[in-house]
């Protein structure tokens, strides 16, 4: 991502810390603090040509609201659910389905109750038979959008699904009309009339990125601080991304290191970082402090370098 695009999430963050303000978050403390000074500092490794960067340390408030902490976490849940499907696909001849749970749009005073009604359907769902015999894991996250024009909230589930191989030509094969009756018996509403499900191409990060993208986007989440209020008081203690079964323990393997993802890369898929480029963030901007020459330091010299996916970069 371009140092341009952080400069932007720098000041949809101000906008952030104002609205904390209002929700009684003093400016002495600590967390405000936090907040305020988020992203005060980045350094990216990056490759020759700079076209290619890797954040490497920065200052963060991490509180999942903020825009850039939001925009980090995304990238990072994108890279670890890539690598999950990358394994589980060649290990395991898996193909990926995406499917979206919908219910109607709700008014602001009824959200946070409906997606705990949401929650508990999808408990409901995912242990019907005819979905265990379908899916063999799953990662599932919850979104809500916002329509301005009917200021309403539209909460919803993605999930992306592994199944096997010969799937599409077996009798666990489901119809989208059959997944639509089993969320509707499922959440008690026959009146639900839409729901989606498709095959996901893997050898893009499109539909990686809509599973991973933020609960609610910045344009809704900060169109105004009514909108803010019930989006925070809706979502702030509710889990939005989970992995199950055979996504879960493949993500416990990659995050503990015993599965080199190197081996489950094509070698064109990433670059060697080379530099590593520091900004301080002075008059609106990020300016660029300090260049170190990675070539020169003992790590690379002994290979042990930094990579940089091609297709999840900052």
């Amino acid at each position: 991502m371009d140092i341009s695009k952080y400069e932007e999430l720098k000041t949809l963050s101000k906008t952030f810390y104002n609205f904390m303000l209002k929700e009684n978050l003093k400016a002495n403390d600590k967390k405000a603090k936090r907040i305020k000074d988020c992203a005060s500092y980045l350094d990216f490794y990056c490759d020759d040509t700079e076209n290619y960067k890797k954040l490497a340390h920065g200052f963060f408030c991490h509180d999942r609201f903020c825009p850039i902490c939001s925009n980090l976490k995304m990238r990072r849940d994108s890279f670890e659910l890539l690598s999950c499907i990358n394994v589980l696909k060649k290990d395991f001849n898996y193909q990926f389905l995406m499917i979206t749970l919908t219910v109607k749009n709700v008014s602001s005073d009824i959200l946070k109750d409906e997606i705990k009604k949401i929650k508990k359907s999808f408990k409901k769902f995912r242990e019907l038979q005819s979905f265990k015999k379908m899916s063999k894991g799953y990662v599932c996250k919850l979104e809500v959008t916002f329509n301005k024009e009917v200021n309403s909230y539209h909460p919803h589930l993605h999930l992306i699904c592994a199944v096997n191989n010969s799937y599409f030509n077996s009798r666990d094969y489901l119809s989208r009309d059959k997944i639509l009756q089993m969320w509707r018996n499922s959440y008690k509403d026959q009146s639900i009339t839409q729901v989606d499900i498709r095959k996901i191409n893997t050898a893009t990060i499109k539909d990686i990125l809509e599973i991973t993208s933020y609960a609610a986007k910045n344009a809704d989440l900060f169109y105004s601080y009514d909108v803010f209020k019930v989006f925070y008081n809706s979502l702030r203690s509710v889990q939005i991304l989970s992995y199950n079964s055979c996504f879960r323990d493949i993500r416990k393997k990659i995050r503990d290191k015993d599965i080199n993802l190197l081996d489950y890369f094509d070698e064109k898929d990433f670059v060697i970082a080379t530099k590593l480029l520091m900004y301080n963030y002075h008059d609106e901007k990020y300016q660029l402090d300090h260049i170190i020459d990675l070539k020169k330091t003992s790590l690379y010299l002994k290979k042990s370098y930094h990579y940089i996916l091609k297709t999840v970069t900052d």
